[in-house]
């Protein structure tokens, strides 16, 4: 405890303060938000999206704190090295911080566009916790970017649907499908979103396509 409270107040040499006190706590962190991301999903659909937001919106709270205390820490650490490797480091851990932000605002507003590297660790997210049971003889088994289409595979007991492909746009659920990817959508990355349903009678896919909302 003593080591991380010098840590932490800055009378680390600047590299420990740096790799330790930011790099290897931020991959932590990192790691630990991709193995709540499924149980935040399951929080979502059991006791609705404003207790899963709460959870978020506490965790990215929390990372934007730890930031500042390591920009604070590093600051004082780093006062003696040479100029641009002091302003180096802060600039890393300020970017750090305004990304934490960034999710933070996501959280409650998730029409916000979503880079590639966000929609890559939500789909690294999702596989770390595959297969996963979504219903009843329903199991989500697979998550992959295929180049800029959003992939999710399904396995699901008893026959399929008749229709092999069916856009989303034109069912009943299209205007919440569109709401629901619209941060992939308007962030370029993706532009089509498939759910492949395997059944014993084969697959059949729903798709959506970015030309298919209109309103992003």
């Amino acid at each position: 405890m003593t080591y991380f409270r010098k840590l932490f107040s800055g009378q680390l040499p600047p590299l420990d303060t740096f790799l330790i006190g930011f790099v290897g706590i931020s991959i932590t962190l990192n790691l630990c938000a991709l193995w709540l991301a499924w149980p935040v999903t399951l929080l979502s659909l059991n006791y609705g999206a404003l207790a899963a937001r709460g959870v978020q919106a506490l965790w990215l709270i929390g990372c934007i704190l730890f930031s500042l205390i390591a920009l604070r820490a590093f600051r004082r650490s780093a006062a003696q090295m040479m100029l641009w490797l002091r302003l180096g480091g802060i600039l890393l851990i300020a970017l750090t911080t305004l990304q934490y932000g960034y999710r933070l605002v996501a959280v409650f507003h998730p029409g916000l566009p979503m880079s590639r590297f966000a929609v890559e660790r939500e789909v690294e997210a999702m596989r770390l916790i595959l297969p996963q049971q979504i219903g009843e003889g329903v199991t989500l088994t697979g998550a992959r970017l295929n180049g800029e289409i959003f992939e999710m595979t399904v396995e699901m007991e008893g026959p399929g649907l008749i229709a092999l492909r069916t856009n989303m746009a034109e069912t009943e659920l299209g205007a919440e499908a569109c709401r629901s990817y619209r941060g992939m959508l308007r962030g370029r990355t993706v532009s089509r979103i498939e759910n492949i349903y395997r059944t014993q009678d084969g697959a059949f896919i729903t798709y959506l396509d970015e030309r298919d909302c209109p309103n992003l």
